[in-house]
């Protein structure tokens, strides 16, 4: 039972080692991204869910904002906080003598009644608006241009948007790929290949075993792709030498990756082929190509699908992934935006709403129930704490932010994936916790459970 209670006591710990990196970095505006005075970025969202760290109490916590981040957009400090702070403070209640019952009874009746207070309290808004409640990113405006020709039925694929770290924030309409190959060329003809050209043995090689074994590239593999009309290759594999010979001839790119790929099928049309002797030319997809400049390079793909590059500035190759991961959040609650556009009163304001709302429940919660309430009421004052703090002001005062919004759907969505987490975690810690039953430290008496104080026995009583 003692590797139990270590358990426990590591759930603590970990609780509270996440609301001390997560706290100084949630920023003003709903996310957690700020800026040092050197111009490093500080996302601790990012770096919780990257983390090499195997520990394993960090699980729960990388997986949760990684989930909030893939369907809620900028909103992982605020799960990770809520989350953490609901287990640091259900911990507390604890020592004074709550039962975990209660707690967790509490927590129940706290989700149940965030599930209807909140979709209640929001309000709709024009899209511009909702995606500005989203994510209060400069780039705002840049991607609001290119939108529409992505967005189908409010939905917005990631799989559409290649995201690159060139002179950002830019919003450009079309792929932007590294071909080799020069000059513009319309009605292009785009083939992609999972396979590369064989190689095989020479007749001298297989003569000579003494002299060197010239590898000769299979002439039928390129007789193929010519065959098919291709104007634009594209090859999952490395072609070696043989990407000079068909540059000449074409534009040709190799090793592309499995993303890229599945961006130019559906930008252009094209249907991947396992093996060339299979093409045909319905395989292939149509597009426009576009030279880039020569400082960046490649060609800007334009297809009849929808497709886009969104550059977000080069920073670094430090930071590179840092604002890629940003932009990729933003754009996925973009997507969210679109599709529910409603907005909540934002700079703590409506944390502050719900807290008072769990804190009217209090007294009609059933038995001890109130306190698991009090838990989540207190969390959500410490996320307002945290925010007013990092954005300069005194939490003391009781003011909010003014003039910011947060997304609806991605705050519903990121508070119920921290309360279920912090659930999860109380109940598997009630497991871990639970000691056997010895005739003296239950209720005062000598006999096992059950049995009242003071009156010795193995059967408790009937009334």
């Amino acid at each position: 039972m003692a590797a139990a209670h270590d358990m426990v006591a590591e759930t603590r710990f970990v609780a509270d080692w996440v609301v001390d990196r997560c706290r100084p970095a949630y920023g003003p505006h709903g996310g957690l991204t700020l800026l040092g005075p050197e111009g490093e970025l500080h996302d601790s969202a990012a770096a919780l869910r990257d983390l090499p760290s195997t520990h394993p109490g960090l699980g729960p916590y990388r997986r949760l904002v990684a989930g909030v981040h893939r369907h809620g957009g900028d909103q992982g400090g605020l799960a990770l906080l809520l989350a953490a702070g609901v287990v640091q403070r259900a911990h507390r209640a604890m020592d004074e003598g709550v039962p975990r019952a209660a707690i967790l009874e509490g927590l129940t009746l706290a989700v149940r009644q965030l599930r209807v207070w909140l979709p209640a309290q929001a309000r709709a808004c024009t899209p511009e608006d909702a995606l500005a409640a989203a994510d209060p990113a400069d780039w705002r405006a840049e991607v609001l241009a290119g939108l529409e020709r992505l967005v189908a039925d409010g939905r917005l694929e990631l799989d559409q948007v290649d995201i690159r770290g060139e002179d950002g924030p830019v919003w450009q309409d079309g792929l932007h790929i590294d071909l080799h190959g020069d000059g513009p060329r319309s009605d292009a003809k785009v083939l992609l290949l999972d396979e590369g050209p064989r190689r095989r043995l020479t007749q001298d090689a297989f003569r000579s075993f003494q002299g060197d074994h010239e590898l000769a590239l299979d002439s039928t593999w390129l007789a193929q792709v010519e065959r098919l009309g291709a104007t634009v290759v594209l090859v999952s594999k490395s072609l070696g030498e043989l990407r000079g010979r068909l540059a000449t001839r074409m534009f040709v790119a190799d090793d592309v990756p499995k993303d890229v790929r599945r961006r130019i099928e559906v930008a252009t049309g094209a249907q991947p082929v396992a093996r060339i002797e299979e093409a045909s030319s319905a395989d292939l997809g149509r597009a426009d190509l576009e030279a880039m400049p020569p400082r960046i390079g490649g060609h800007r793909l334009h297809g009849p699908g929808p497709g886009a590059t969104f550059c977000v500035g080069r920073r670094g190759e430090v930071l590179n992934g840092l604002w890629r991961d940003r932009a990729e959040r933003f754009l996925r609650a973009a997507g969210l935006a679109l599709a529910d556009p409603r907005a909540l009163p934002g700079g703590g304001r409506w944390q502050r709403h719900a807290r008072d709302a769990l804190l009217r429940m209090v007294d009609l919660a059933p038995g001890k129930a109130g306190y698991g309430i009090r838990v989540v009421a207190q969390a959500l004052e410490d996320v307002v704490d945290a925010l007013l703090t990092n954005a300069g002001r005194d939490p003391l005062d009781g003011g909010v932010l003014d003039e910011v919004s947060d997304s609806a759907p991605a705050v519903e969505h990121a508070v119920a994936a921290a309360l279920e987490v912090a659930t999860s975690l109380l109940r598997v810690d009630g497991r871990l916790s639970k000691k056997a039953s010895t005739g003296v430290d239950l209720r005062g008496g000598t006999g096992k459970a059950g049995s009242p104080k003071g009156m010795p026995g193995d059967i408790p009583p009937l009334m």
